[in-house]
């Protein structure tokens, strides 16, 4: 029976794509499925289509890939690998193990940098200006870095139980593309399905990474994130929003940015029924949940720290 299903969506180059697969291939967990979501312009010159499945996906965005990765899966615990990730024998074992406590939604691992002797993330986490890679730039084997608390993995190498995520349909892309890790996460923790941190099963991560977000979608995006996730807000975190947002366009000025992503922000603010939009489909996922006679848990009792996320 198939434990796992790896999923690797091609938004980057060939080159970028044969590096991760060469690389899973080489290192392949047993009971285990590969699956390889691309755009149509991958043709498999090496033909292992014995050992992994192409699937096309003409015109996805690259949220689309992961998605279609999700909704081919068969396997009870999915696990996403950015192109240009390189992985080592046994990295999936101590992750999977963590799984076998019903309580955990998701496992993030520690994402080395292209060199291997810098740390890129253990994990994501909600910061007052969006996501926050952890432990970014730590040395490996620094000390405290197995001590993080992440919100969640980074879509380049991240381990879900598959059913927590097609309960919440999957990664949002009205989020945008940067933002749709820590969107999941977040979503996550909320059912009461909260992320666990595994250092013992790094990757590299040489991330070949996709153009990057405009200006105008990144604001959107940011402002869609908080009125999701944070909580209902007094005076003191509006006033304090407003502070953040006026440090962030004098930030932005310089690279002649500032307005954009201010007009993004405003859109999405503009949106009254974002939040109760998504707490609907928040109630819809508990329910699926319960129904499924999976262990369901009650509302999540996460508090935020109201002056990250003001």
């Amino acid at each position: 029976m198939t434990q796992l299903s790896i999923i690797i969506p091609a938004w980057g180059s060939a080159e970028a794509l044969e590096t991760t697969l060469s690389s899973v291939l080489r290192h392949r967990p047993p009971a285990c499925e590969v699956l390889v979501i691309h755009q149509g312009s991958y043709d498999d010159p090496y033909d292992v289509c014995d050992e992994v499945l192409f699937v096309e996906s003409p015109g996805a965005t690259e949220v689309d890939l992961l998605n279609v990765g999700l909704e081919i899966a068969e396997a009870p615990i999915v696990h996403f690998l950015g192109c240009g990730v390189e992985v080592s024998a046994g990295w999936t074992d101590a992750a999977m193990n963590h799984f076998d406590d019903d309580q955990v939604g998701s496992v993030a691992t520690v994402v080395l940098s292209a060199k291997g002797n810098r740390i890129a993330s253990a994990g994501v986490a909600l910061h007052a200006r969006g996501r926050q890679p952890l432990a970014q730039g730590a040395a490996v084997g620094a000390r405290g870095v197995g001590s993080v608390t992440p919100v969640g993995p980074s879509m380049e190498a991240g381990f879900y139980r598959r059913d927590c995520l097609n309960w919440l349909e999957g990664f949002d892309e009205e989020v945008g593309r940067d933002l749709v890790d820590i969107d999941l996460a977040l979503g996550l923790q909320q059912l009461g399905y909260p992320c666990v941190l595994e250092t013992a099963c790094p990757v590299l991560g040489a991330i070949d990474s996709p153009k990057p977000v405009n200006a105008f979608d990144e604001g959107l995006g940011l402002e869609r994130l908080r009125l999701r996730h944070a909580p209902p807000q007094g005076w003191m975190q509006r006033l304090s929003h407003a502070f953040l947002m006026a440090s962030e366009f004098c930030g932005a000025l310089p690279r002649g940015k500032a307005f954009s992503k201010l007009r993004g922000r405003w859109a999405a603010a503009r949106d009254r029924s974002l939040a109760s939009d998504y707490q609907e489909r928040l109630d819809e996922a508990q329910a699926a949940a319960t129904s499924a006679h999976l262990h369901a848990f009650p509302a999540s009792t996460f508090e935020w720290d109201l002056r990250r996320v003001a």
